[in-house]
């Protein structure tokens, strides 16, 4: 068995058997928290896509929408921004949803899991201890996630129902699947918003979003419509960060700050796209997929001697073999990432590769992959 695959089912069984000890847990007041719930009783390799963890009220006048990944120093960054925008105007007023790549990260899996055992309250512990702490080692992780599991381990995960859910489950769609994804990304009630921006010009944004959707309200439609509707009129705003972000503001600690300097000459990001041979039994395949981890490996071979030998484009070859929910819609395109947002076997060969190259067949616990490196 994989090393990586055994690590995951440590993990499982780890927080499993943590939720079923039950140990005694101190009073606690926790935060209001409210699951999106698409409604469906439809199970599947991915439930987080069914269940989009959220922290805060659904009728909140401004939802946003946050793709980070754990390992991601810009997503650290941006997501103690976003809470401290929360702390400020509170819960009922602004809801936080976070949405990761699905790249299984396995602080992904990791907060997956906890939500699934234990609920949202759970998955924003997680988030805000591994943001916070950055966790040099998978058992640093791991230890996190049990600290928390224990914790949480009498939490409801009951979910009200929220009318809003498909709009919300559609910008995090959007923002995975946009051209050209970035890694955070954010809607502000349907402002997206590609790469961090700096914690000022992101609050003024927040704050004037926040002011209008208000003025909304006055007008006496819904608490509930105000999200769709506002959602509806922000459709073809964007915002991209123009230039990289520059040393860590001043209100970073100084860990933050360290998080963020550059380590070497070496690229600090890369920008790629991806051909996903999944094979029955491999992490998150589709149930429907049955082909043996022979073929996917003989069947991602055979693909790449085609791409060389130009028998078929790079998008051709995503919408007839990939695997991976949406690619075809997309091209494959993973966006702008750092090394730490990608389980390592995938993120040695992304770096490794020179713009403009393929890589080679490489095998993660996923399956089987080609990469294409644009930048």
């Amino acid at each position: 068995m994989p090393r990586k695959v055994w690590a995951y089912c440590v993990v499982l069984a780890t927080l499993a058997w943590a939720c079923a000890s039950k140990p005694p847990a101190p009073p606690q007041t926790s935060a209001q928290t409210v699951v999106v719930d698409l409604g469906g009783s439809q199970t599947s390799a991915r439930s987080a896509e069914a269940r989009l963890p959220a922290l805060g009220a659904a009728t909140a006048p401004v939802t946003i929408v946050a793709l980070v990944a754990f390992s991601d120093a810009e997503s650290a960054a941006t997501y103690q921004a976003l809470r401290r925008l929360q702390a400020r105007l509170g819960e009922p007023e602004l809801r936080l949803v976070l949405v990761t790549p699905g790249v299984g990260e396995s602080g992904e899996v990791m907060a997956d899991t906890l939500q699934q055992n234990h609920g949202d309250a759970a998955y924003f512990d997680f988030a805000a201890r591994m943001f916070d702490e950055d966790p040099p080692a998978f058992g640093d992780a791991l230890k996190l996630a049990l600290e928390v599991s224990r914790a949480h381990a009498q939490d409801s995960r009951k979910a009200g129902r929220d009318s809003s859910a498909p709009i919300v489950q559609a910008e995090a769609d959007a923002l995975r699947e946009a051209a050209e994804p970035v890694i955070p990304a954010l809607s502000v009630n349907g402002i997206r918003v590609f790469g961090r921006l700096p914690p000022a010009q992101l609050e003024a944004l927040v704050s004037a979003e926040y002011q209008t959707a208000r003025a909304l309200g006055r007008t006496g439609i819904a608490v509930r419509a105000i999200y769709p509707e506002r959602v509806a009129g922000n459709a073809d705003r964007v915002v991209r960060r123009e230039a990289p972000a520059l040393a860590s503001p001043p209100d970073e600690t100084a860990q933050g700050a360290a998080l963020h300097a550059p380590a070497s000459d070496a690229p600090q990001r890369v920008t790629a796209s991806h051909i996903l041979f999944a094979y029955q039994g491999a992490l998150r395949a589709s149930p429907e997929i049955a082909r043996s981890k022979a073929d996917a490996r003989a069947l991602a071979a055979q693909v790449l001697g085609d791409l060389k030998q130009g028998a078929l484009t790079f998008d051709e070859a995503v919408a007839r073999y990939s695997d991976e929910p949406g690619a075809a819609q997309r091209q494959g395109a993973l966006g702008s990432f750092g090394r730490n947002a990608m389980v390592k076997p995938f993120a040695d060969a992304a770096f490794a590769l020179k713009p403009g190259d393929l890589s080679g067949v490489v095998e993660t616990d996923f399956g089987f992959h080609i990469i294409w490196r644009q930048q």
